[in-house]
């Protein structure tokens, strides 16, 4: 009870200062890992890094495009709130990512798969994690998922494996020299690990809040 009656007074500041924790957490798991490894783990960051192999456009500048794009699809589909609520990390997840580039090199990961998707999926869970335990989202392909669901009432788990499925087989096709059917199928070591961590955060806390 002690618990839950802070998290309800916890500050708008305090709020999207956890949603940014969480989003540079992110940002850090696909930078630092999976982007380097070329493991496209779905998400709009991975058509970013797929656009960025075959085009060498900026993967934040994509991310920025297909975010934006999408947001406008979620205004007019799904109505403002959740626009306004989307609206933060869909800007800042890019935003991050571009001071990634400019900034920070990458890690070089020695074409070591196994520790891409071990530290890259973790990162990504957690960071997710977080920004969904403070209620706000990172953007993206989270819209579709969710117009998908309100407009042909497709299960959200399902909406999440098709969208996330059809950008890991386009990633596959991207990678295929480097990486063959090898790069997709530890793309989704990624997402199940990023799964599995970000449930630990959002209803391992909760459980936890419930005990008390």
């Amino acid at each position: 009870m002690f618990t839950r009656s802070k998290l309800k007074q916890i500050t708008k500041v305090q709020q999207y200062l956890m949603i940014s924790v969480g989003i540079i957490i992110m940002v850090s798991g696909f930078y630092f890992f999976l982007i380097p490894a070329n493991i496209v783990a779905g998400g709009v960051t991975g058509l970013g890094l797929i656009l960025n192999h075959a085009f060498d456009f900026s993967i934040s500048i994509t991310v920025l495009i297909f975010n934006s794009l999408l947001l406008v699809l979620g205004l007019v589909t799904l109505g403002k709130k959740v626009f306004l609520k989307s609206i933060y990390g869909s800007l800042l997840f890019p935003a991050v990512l571009f001071i990634h580039e400019t900034f920070i090199p990458v890690l070089d990961i020695q074409g070591d798969l196994f520790i891409a998707v071990i530290f890259g999926g973790a990162l990504l869970g957690l960071g997710f994690g977080i920004v969904l335990k403070f209620g706000g989202t990172s953007g993206g392909t989270d819209i579709p998922v969710k117009i998908l669901n309100k407009k042909l009432k497709l299960p959200l788990s399902f909406s999440i494996y098709l969208i996330d499925g059809i950008i890991v087989t386009l990633g596959i096709i991207a990678f295929f020299e480097s990486n063959g059917i090898i790069g997709g199928l530890y793309a989704l070591i990624a997402i199940y690990i990023s799964g599995k961590i970000a449930d630990i955060v959002v209803v391992g806390s909760n459980s936890k809040k419930q005990c008390k």
